[in-house]
């Protein structure tokens, strides 16, 4: 579109979303209360994650939108700065809060807190093929991330002494949406960096069937919230269902009997040829995706299982017509029986950590 002539236009749209955006969550973080008092460690994080961790990452997100296609002197100035988001008028309206954070010891464990987190934003954005984990395993960023929910959780957890039930509630919106932020778009950009957009599904659903477990284990489910488990559970679902299609599709397209009885002769060399075609192609399959990683055995047998209720029956009835037309001479072309056939499928995702 900003090529189309249509710039100006481009720039107003995202400065609009970007600013009511940041404006929600800074504005969120900034009027954090608990009773009638901001605690010091929240208005801490707020600062810190504004400074270290939102305006930097609106800087990176504006240059992979556009790409080059605006100049940096027409974007960075329309971004949203610090300033204008009322910190330092709400520290001033808190001098005992403003004189506590110049002496409070715990800055340091909250500053390293989110620098940490900052730095996994710049890896989120960093060099694809540094990005890039073998045999779409659990990627470090994953792994970090829920750390860093677990950090949080605990840190929570340890101020909740003097607080009643109502206050002990996790803030919702803030940290929690930064954190699936964070996981989204850092599974989303991963996934594509695979030349092999199969595997980037399986890098999907080993990701996020890691992220299930350990929410679950953990108790992470009050941090990542609701809502976005029930998101990942169906990301999960969506993604095996691209797997089978993309990987499968194919094969049982070879093993569809779309073929002129009429003719048996042409019929039977159609088949034969059909048959060459699907050793080959299992075979290319079979051999690639036995080097793959799959997150436990429990989810590398529910995908066996789903590719065999595909392929059993297609390849089972295929066999049974390639009989019919060539009698006991189909010995001679079939490379594979049933059991060799789930014998291949049960050597699949066999890499383990």
């Amino acid at each position: 579109m900003v090529t189309a002539g249509l710039r100006e236009e481009c720039i107003d749209v995202y400065i609009t979303w970007r600013r009511e955006f940041l404006s929600e969550i800074l504005s969120a973080l900034i009027e954090l209360k608990i009773g009638n008092t901001i605690k010091t460690e929240f208005f801490i994080k707020a600062l810190c994650l504004a400074d270290r961790i939102l305006l930097p990452n609106e800087r990176r997100l504006c240059e992979c939108v556009f790409e080059g296609s605006i100049p940096l002197e027409d974007k960075y100035p329309a971004l949203p700065g610090i300033h204008r988001f009322r910190f330092r008028k709400s520290l001033a309206s808190y001098p005992a809060l403003r004189d506590k954070l110049l002496m409070d010891l715990n800055i340091y464990s909250a500053l390293h807190g989110i620098r940490k987190f900052g730095e996994l934003l710049t890896l989120t954005y960093g060099v694809k093929e540094k990005a890039i984990v073998p045999g779409g395993r659990v990627h470090q960023i994953t792994l970090d991330v829920l750390d860093y929910a677990d950090k949080i959780d605990k840190d929570w957890r340890g101020s909740l002494n003097p607080m009643t039930d109502e206050e002990r509630k996790f803030p919702p919106g803030i940290i929690d949406v930064q954190l699936t932020d964070l996981l989204d778009s850092s599974l989303e950009a991963n996934s594509q960096n695979y030349h092999d957009p199969i595997l980037g599904y399986v890098f999907i659903i080993n990701n996020r069937s890691y992220i299930q477990r350990r929410a679950m284990q953990r108790g992470l489910r009050h941090i990542l919230g609701n809502d976005w488990i029930r998101k990942n559970t169906t990301s999960i679902k969506e993604n095996l269902q691209l797997y089978l299609r993309s990987s499968w599709n194919k094969i049982l397209d070879i093993l569809k009997l779309d073929i002129n009885e009429s003719e048996p002769n042409v019929a039977a060399q159609l088949m034969k040829n059909k048959l060459r075609s699907f050793n080959g192609h299992f075979d290319d399959i079979c051999n690639i995706q036995s080097t793959w990683f799959v997150f436990t055995e429990e989810l590398r047998r529910k995908i066996i299982e789903s590719i065999e209720k595909m392929l059993l029956p297609a390849y089972g009835n295929f066999i049974g017509r390639l009989q019919d037309f060539l009698g006991n001479q189909a010995y001679e072309h079939i490379e594979y029986g049933m059991f060799d056939i789930q014998d291949r499928l049960n050597n699949l995702f066999l890499v383990r950590e």
